[in-house]
């Protein structure tokens, strides 16, 4: 889209963005910071293109997945269950009282 294109009804407020997408004013500053919308300065005043904001459509959120997992993370392998003997505790010895 042109500057030479555009009309007023074309360009919105940040503040308007934010009410369209149902988000605070800081997130659109955001957006816009990281290069997803495209500013457009008339009088001083910096605007957003409206037909950007509607058709914007968020990354997913949170994480990426992971790989496969490990199945051993430790450093050294698991013994089967048979093959572990375990030490009894030693006898008590009785209080001479």
């Amino acid at each position: 889209m042109k500057t030479s294109q555009l009309s007023a009804f074309d360009l919105i407020s940040f503040a308007d963005a934010a009410r369209l997408r149902d988000v605070s004013r800081q997130s659109i500053t955001k957006l816009v910071n990281k290069g997803r919308f495209k500013t457009f300065t008339v009088a001083g005043r910096k605007f957003l293109s409206r037909k950007e904001i509607e058709d914007y459509s968020p990354l997913t959120a949170g994480r990426p997945p992971a790989g496969k997992k490990k199945k051993n993370i430790l450093p050294y392998p698991i013994p089967e269950p048979g093959l572990l003997k375990v030490a009894e505790d030693p006898p008590r010895r009785k209080s001479g009282k």
